[in-house]
């Protein structure tokens, strides 16, 4: 069957076709200890030994030279449409078929590779590690909120899942050591994934339509950085995918394709004990020797923090380790910063047509902060919905006690975006996904955004 050209593709449900004051970066994610010899090349999947304290992970390189993609190339009045190499997934291909690889082996160990591709293999940056150094979790283990409970703290930040009847919690505790989780919810398999470098995390579904039909695919860590994001691999075929936009970005098979984004929040756990106490909870029981309770990451969201391993110049409209809230819908996006939102507690906006609020309560701490995630900072928690009901807009003020209230009908929300009284009560809010993500991160892949809230 030929492909679809890449602007022409149509989107599907399953995918869219065409993500101490010691300054400790892991660009290793660190519980990871790289090989012995980093010239020698593991095969796809295997198991790596790694240290059960991690390690502290060398400085950020210095910039050697500019990042070679950018929109010079391209007709001006094709910038909004097409926003080649620079907004979210990429439509025109630099290679479409691979020359002179082997399919065994990843193609940025091979010297004579050309792969298929979306960017330069020249644009990815190693972090240190070799593919599975940082281990996926691929037989991931759950226990109750109570039994959880014994070892998160109140403001420990979790990955809240709703999917398929099923509820879910993944601490950023597990995650950021091991930054993809494989797992199945709902009856769906799904990948729950968060990079470190730009406290992104993102779930999606793990069933695309192949050639040969729906295929699951299975996602491991590549050791290696585009933009200053995670790459994953799919186990599968060795395609390299983008964590921040769920793209396919090297390997014939699924080249441009994009993984189906499955809208999550970020929480802080005894706010989602609450919300959903029958949730099941991610267990430290993982299978290596670690203190989850310890973060690789101590200071690492300082504002005056080099993001690592960014070839690109930051986006000075804002200082690059700025928390912001990052909405995408349609072909426009927004930057809300988080300091103004937590002033505001709602932001109401409008994106591609839709009305859309943007709330925060305290109660969650930053793992990117001290040592363990309850010495972090207040970050506060946030939730995005389509502000309508019944094709009625809605818009909301704060409550407290994170209950936010419309002012159409007086009926109060929660944070899962459900009606707990008034006139709706019993209803619910359509969720957006959004990220949770420092600024310099979305700005590179997002630069046309409009910033809410700028000092």
């Amino acid at each position: 069957m030929p492909r679809i050209p890449y602007r022409n593709r149509p989107s599907g449900r399953r995918v869219s076709r065409y993500g101490l004051p010691v300054l400790l970066i892991a660009v290793a994610l660190v519980l990871a200890a790289c090989t012995d010899d980093p010239s020698d090349e593991p095969s796809a999947g295997a198991e790596t030994d790694t240290d059960s304290t991690g390690g502290q992970p060398p400085d950020a390189p210095e910039d050697e030279a500019a990042s070679s993609d950018g929109p010079d190339d391209q007709p001006e009045d094709n910038l909004r449409e097409l926003a080649p190499r620079t907004v979210g997934p990429l439509t025109e291909p630099v290679r479409e078929r691979s020359i002179g690889c082997d399919p065994d082996r990843f193609a940025f160990f091979q010297d004579d590779c050309e792969p298929a591709a979306m960017i330069e293999l020249s644009e990815l940056v190693t972090g240190g590690p070799e593919p599975d150094a940082i281990p996926s979790i691929d037989d991931p283990q759950f226990e109750s909120i109570a039994e959880a409970g014994e070892w998160l703290g109140d403001r420990s930040p979790v990955v809240v899942l709703e999917h398929g009847g099923d509820t879910r919690l993944y601490p950023l505790e597990i995650l950021v050591r091991h930054e993809i989780v494989n797992d199945e919810v709902g009856g769906e398999p799904v990948a729950v994934t968060y990079c470190p470098l730009c406290n992104s995390a993102l779930t999606f579904e793990r069933t695309l339509d192949g050639p040969d039909g729906p295929e699951v695919l299975e996602f491991g860590t590549t050791g290696r950085l585009w933009r200053s994001n995670l790459v994953m691999y799919d186990r599968e075929h060795l395609g390299l995918w983008s964590q921040f936009t769920g793209q396919a970005i090297v390997g014939e098979r699924f080249l441009g394709d994009l993984l189906e984004r499955i809208p999550t929040s970020l929480l802080g756990f005894s706010t989602a004990a609450e919300l959903a106490p029958d949730a099941q909870v991610l267990t430290r029981e993982t299978g290596l020797d670690v203190d989850y309770e310890i973060t690789p990451y101590v200071s690492f969201d300082r504002e005056d923090t080099r993001p690592a391993f960014l070839r690109n110049e930051p986006d000075d409209r804002l200082p690059p380790m700025t928390r912001v809230v990052g909405i995408g819908r349609g072909s426009e996006s927004v930057a809300v910063v988080l300091d103004h939102l937590a002033t505001e507690q709602v932001v109401e906006l409008e994106l591609d047509a839709d009305p859309i609020t943007v709330w925060w309560t305290p109660g969650q701490a930053s793992i990117l902060g001290g040592l363990r995630a309850e010495d972090g900072v207040e970050l506060g928690q946030t939730v995005t919905y389509v502000a309508s009901h019944d094709g009625r807009r809605l818009t909301f003020e704060p409550a407290g006690e994170g209950r936010f209230v419309d002012t159409q009908t007086g009926s109060a929300w929660d944070l899962r975006g459900r009606a707990v009284d008034g006139p709706l009560e019993g209803e619910a809010l359509e969720p957006v996904a959004r990220d949770d993500v420092l600024w310099f991160a979305w700005a590179v892949y997002r630069p046309e955004t409009t910033i809410v809230g700028a000092p």
